[in-house]
């Protein structure tokens, strides 16, 4: 039948996208790169919990999203930390659901100008999933063709992350940072869908992230930092390249520009409050707009990104 055909059109075009969907779209504010980098996990010495959003393509039902809630914790006395997220991915009828956790090492190399590099390892496990109740045939009982594999997948991940001066938010006695981070995510056990009787495999092939980026103190104290990260998948190569700038006001807050190799176009900014109910931790919102430049996606061109969370000075414990 016609709409059978526009079903499995549908659903093979996504499954041919997954190379580039495998992973949950990465936010574009730092604090959560430790999901796809476990060296990540924590720099600082503060502890971190927040609670991630993102929806690309408003007034597409079922355009892609992400969820997550994560925490990073860092042990300031052992020179470790640990993180763990809960995150739900969805890209039309198919849904993710992934726990993780990551632990990370951290190695002090220079006592004059406090530089970092730690190394981290971080274990997902997941399951996808599919939306049988949304699909549309004029013969209902076709749907009964639709089965998901619910099997677990895990996947392992290795990454390190580098920092000539973690501290220089507050540290004003150097003018810049120069810092740099790789890893590799490798799904253990590949997922199998079947669609009218046709199996479709979904296994996540190895996957590599890079990031660069410098901050730079100007003459009024605030912080300009120029940043690019890339995707890099064995099986398609390079999948996606992104390239940014933030200004860091002294005051907390933080906006900045972005755009990838998907002719997405972005304006974001985070802020930090105080209040005397949080007693020495800081309520964090970060928010990003996105616009998508490319002619297939004129029409339902707006995306968001939402970040709140909240985080504390472990330091002030020493």
């Amino acid at each position: 039948m016609k709409i059978r055909y526009i079903i499995i059109i549908f659903l093979t075009c996504q499954i041919g996208r997954m190379t580039a969907q495998q992973l949950p779209f990465a936010s574009l504010l730092r604090n959560q790169a430790f999901r796809w980098n476990p060296g990540m996990s924590a720099t600082t010495d503060f502890l971190e919990v927040d609670a991630f959003y993102h929806k690309q393509w408003f007034g597409f039902d079922e355009g892609p999203s992400t969820s997550s809630i994560s925490l990073q914790y860092p042990f300031i006395y052992s020179n470790m930390s640990l993180g763990i997220q809960l995150l739900n991915d969805k890209l039309g009828l198919l849904s993710n659901n992934e726990v993780g956790g990551t632990y990370a090492y951290k190695i002090r190399l220079n006592r004059d100008r406090p530089s970092l590099l730690s190394i981290g390892l971080g274990f997902s496990i997941g399951q996808l999933n599919f939306n049988s109740n949304k699909a549309i045939a004029i013969d209902p009982s076709e749907l009964a063709d639709f089965e998901s594999n619910r099997s677990l997948s895990p996947s392992l991940n290795f990454g390190f992350y580098f920092s000539s001066n973690p501290q220089i938010k507050v540290d004003n006695t150097h003018k810049s940072e120069v810092y740099f981070a790789g890893s590799l995510n490798n799904g253990l056990i590949g997922r199998e869908i079947n669609v009218f009787s046709s199996e479709l495999s979904y296994s996540r092939s190895l996957h590599g992230y890079g990031l660069i980026g410098s901050k730079i103190r100007i003459t009024s104290g605030d912080l300009v930092e120029p940043y690019a990260w890339f995707i890099y998948s064995v099986d398609n190569q390079l999948i996606n390249t992104l390239v940014g700038v933030d200004y860091h006001f002294k005051n907390d807050l933080t906006t900045g520009l972005i755009f990838d190799s998907a002719n997405i176009f972005g304006f974001r900014f985070e802020t930090l409050l105080n209040n005397r109910f949080l007693g020495d931790g800081q309520l964090k919102f970060g928010m990003t707009g996105l616009l998508s430049l490319g002619e297939e996606v004129k029409d339902e061109p707006l995306g968001l990104q939402l970040n709140l969370g909240y985080i504390f000075d472990m330091s002030l414990y020493r």
